[in-house]
């Protein structure tokens, strides 16, 4: 499972290290209650689609494709609005835009006043670092 945390917490700065700590994406063993990964992000990541082990497609503001383990932006979509859901409570904020997740097709669509925009994410091996 991939989660991601803001800079919101209740602890004392002291994190266990079974523990999310603050502003990170991170990747949860539900079968053994461990997190596997958690990377440092640089802005809010919102809801997600995950791609694989390595990737998921963050949607906070426009779309943008995180390396897991990193935490890096590999590539986004600034042409596309995608609101500013940063949590499942939902107050405060402008009118959400109807988005549609196909993550078995690899692709998501995003809809506004134009029309849909649909995106399939493809080719993942040309960003992968050795």
């Amino acid at each position: 499972m991939v989660i991601s945390t803001s800079l919101e917490t209740f602890s004392d700065g002291e994190f266990a290290s079974n523990e999310f700590q603050p502003n990170v994406i991170a990747v949860w063993d539900i079968a053994d209650q461990s997190i596997i990964s958690q990377a440092k992000v640089s802005e809010p990541v919102g809801t997600l689609m995950v791609i694989n082990e390595d990737y998921a497609v963050a949607f906070y503001q426009s779309p943008k494709l995180i390396e897991l383990k990193s935490g890096e932006i590999i590539s986004r979509l600034p042409d596309i609005s995608s609101g500013k859901q940063n949590s499942s409570i939902l107050h405060h904020i402008d009118k959400l835009p109807p988005i549609a997740i196909d993550a078995t097709g690899k692709r998501f669509a995003v809809a506004d006043a134009d029309g849909i925009t649909v995106v399939a994410v493809t080719n993942l091996g040309s960003h992968k670092r050795s």
